[in-house]
């Protein structure tokens, strides 16, 4: 027996990713508040007609007295996508009027139920508003929209969601050790995202991987299997892009053409590893990426040294090739082509900050040459004064050194803060913050503009930057834009380590803008106070 069916649940702790809707239906069956129908839906293999059957069983088995005994013969399902017909609803309403044998109710599962005719939902109304006390109906489906909006108004709606990764990981590790199967935790986690959210599409694939390995499931079979390359891969064509290496990356993409993967698929992949990249550069959104925490720590390893704008760009790179990829009519070159583009950008980063830090070090050493010199001459001048006669006294020559020594000291302190201060100061971050504004309103990007433009940003130290707004509907605005804000700051002001603090700081009476209606309107009355008197003639009303 296949694995989707040998392990499916039987009641509702054992269902995975559907919590929420397992103990509302748990509760309603408990407080006896069953509703006459029922509405699952949801993507495909999460779990809609399984928990149909155990709400089936379990709302004859609340009583005791009745326990484990068989209610088979009370529960009867009806595929829709073949039985769509006038005459297969007639049929279904004629059972209905029957009441059960045994037990408290029949229950009828219905589904794909958005396959029925336009005929056979007005012939299933009636008795889907009114049905017999006995009867109970849980309608499933994969697309909601589908359904009509009088079949909707009569159902108790459920949206079921796809399975995450990991509680399908945790349910394929269960069965693993169950059937004493070897396998890779990286091997299970391709499984999960292969899936697609799917319990029983994770199964199936599990399934038949098992059989192909016997019962030994590496990374590398699962990957060739289910035709999925290796992130590795991708890890080792950006390092080449880094280098300079453009003969090993042509090289390293013919070899994953040669292994049967797909032009499509690889562009897409290659898409999903600048993402992850990008996400990878913030600490925060490590769980947008489906991986392990050893390769999670790779993505942040090898984004480090790469900038915001790079990293978009190149996304955008693989975006273009995929929406051309249907019209191109030499599809390999189209992608050749965005690996040459790629590349530029990647190796034109590299060339630009191994430029800065030749200049850096050049500083460093001119630096070095000038305490050197300094050295040299202080030696000159000891060495003239003990070939006098004794006229610096030792206490003095002590003296004069420490003297010298801490006068280069504090000269060099002044030119390593003068030039931090150079990388970023108050007034630089005020600067380039002007230019954002000026940016956004030329752009025509009002929202944003008015939540950023009323205070000047704080700086705390060269990484952190407190922004603030008004009000919090402005600092929602900002927060959803952060990533935007931090990748212009982040060009602009040379340093990739930025992080951004939005703080809410009210506005002082005389210089606060009217915002919502009220507000508006109040200001217009404090300018002209017959309106007020315009708005209670009329009993006008305006928005608070």
């Amino acid at each position: 027996m296949v694995s989707a069916r040998k392990y499916r649940p039987n009641k509702f702790s054992e269902v995975f990713g559907q919590e929420s809707i397992t103990k509302a239906l748990e509760k309603s069956i408990s407080n006896q508040m069953l509703s006459q129908a029922y509405l699952f839906c949801g993507p495909r293999g999460v779990g809609k007609t399984t928990c149909a059957r155990i709400f089936a069983k379990e709302i004859n088995n609340r009583d005791k007295s009745s326990k484990n005994q068989d209610y088979t013969y009370n529960i009867f399902e009806l595929d829709a996508a073949s039985n769509n017909s006038v005459e297969d609803i007639r049929s279904l309403t004629d059972q209905v009027r029957i009441p059960p044998q045994n037990g408290m109710f029949k229950v009828y599962i219905i589904d794909e139920v958005h396959m029925l005719s336009q005929s056979a939902f007005n012939a299933f109304l009636k008795t889907l508003e009114e049905p017999p006390s006995h009867a109970k109906f849980i309608l499933a489906t994969t697309e909601k929209h589908k359904i009509i909006p009088t079949i909707l108004s009569r159902c108790q709606t459920f949206d079921f969601k796809r399975i995450n990764i990991e509680s399908i990981i945790e349910k394929l590790v269960e069965i693993s050790k169950i059937e004493e199967i070897t396998y890779e935790n990286e091997a299970l986690r391709t499984i999960a995202k292969k899936s697609d959210g799917s319990m029983r599409d994770a199964m199936f694939m599990f399934d038949q991987l098992v059989t192909v390995t016997d019962k030994n499931l590496s990374l590398s079979e699962v990957n060739s299997h289910l035709n999925v390359i290796d992130v590795n891969s991708f890890f080792e064509m950006v390092d080449f892009m880094k280098n300079h290496q453009i003969d090993n990356l042509i090289k390293k993409f013919d070899q994953i053409l040669d292994s049967g993967y797909e032009l499509r698929q690889f562009i897409l992949s290659l898409a999903q590893h600048f993402r992850d990249l990008l996400m990878s550069k913030d600490s925060n959104n490590e769980n947008f990426i489906e991986y392990s925490s050893d390769i999670i720590n790779k993505y942040s390893s090898q984004s480090k040294n790469m900038t915001y704008k790079t990293l978009v760009e190149c996304l955008d790179e693989c975006n273009k090739a995929d929406i051309n990829y249907n019209i191109s009519s030499n599809k390999k070159i189209l992608i050749e082509l965005s690996l040459y583009k790629i590349n530029q950008l990647i190796s034109s980063e590299s060339d630009n900050k191994s430029t800065k830090a030749d200049k850096n070090i050049e500083k460093q050493e001119s630096v070095h040459e000038k305490i050197t010199e300094d050295e040299i001459t202080l030696d000159t001048v000891i060495d003239t004064a003990d070939k006098s006669d004794s006229v610096v006294q030792p206490k003095s020559r002590t003296l004069s050194i420490n003297t010298l020594s801490e006068k280069d000291d504090s000269n060099i302190q002044q030119n390593s803060s003068s030039s931090s201060e150079e990388i970023l100061s108050q007034e630089i971050l005020q600067s380039k913050w002007s230019e954002f504004i000026k940016k956004l309103k030329e752009d025509k990007d009002t929202n944003l503009m008015i939540a950023l433009s009323n205070f000047t940003p704080k700086l705390k130290d060269n990484n952190n930057i407190d922004v603030y707004v008004s009000n919090t509907s402005q600092k929602e605005i900002a927060i959803s834009r952060l990533n935007f804000i931090k990748t212009y700051l982040s060009e602009k002001l040379s340093n990739d380590n930025i992080q951004i603090n939005f703080e809410v700081s009210e506005l002082d009476e005389k210089n606060k803008k009217p915002y919502t209606n009220s507000e508006k309107f109040k200001e217009m009355v404090n300018q002209n106070p017959n309106l007020e008197d315009l708005r209670s003639k009329f009993d006008l009303d305006y928005d608070y």
